[in-house]
């Protein structure tokens, strides 16, 4: 299935992004890698806070604090039109 993020070159498919400068396509990767990493932990944080077992809770809030920086450092590198699509595609539920 693609979404269209606009463009001719904006568009998607299921788990991957396709960057709008070729040369954009390496950290595009990397930046939706680890912000869909964030996302996964960031439930499994919630979900061990709902159950109330707080050493689970520490070690899921410290990976998903670990997989934010890494977005964020991969998003550091791209322009901003690229961190729009990034950021729309990864945080978009």
């Amino acid at each position: 299935m693609s979404i269209f993020l606009g463009g001719i070159n904006g568009t998607s498919t299921e788990g991957k992004l396709t960057a709008i400068t070729r040369s954009n396509q390496s950290n595009v990767n990397k930046a939706v890698y680890w912000g869909q990493r964030y996302n996964v932990l960031n439930d499994l944080r919630d979900d061990a806070d709902g159950q109330g077992n707080d050493k689970l809770y520490k070690k899921y809030d410290r990976m998903a604090s670990d997989a934010f920086n890494k977005h964020l450092e991969y998003m550091s590198e791209l322009p901003k039109r690229e961190q729009a699509k990034v950021e729309r595609f990864v945080f978009t539920f």
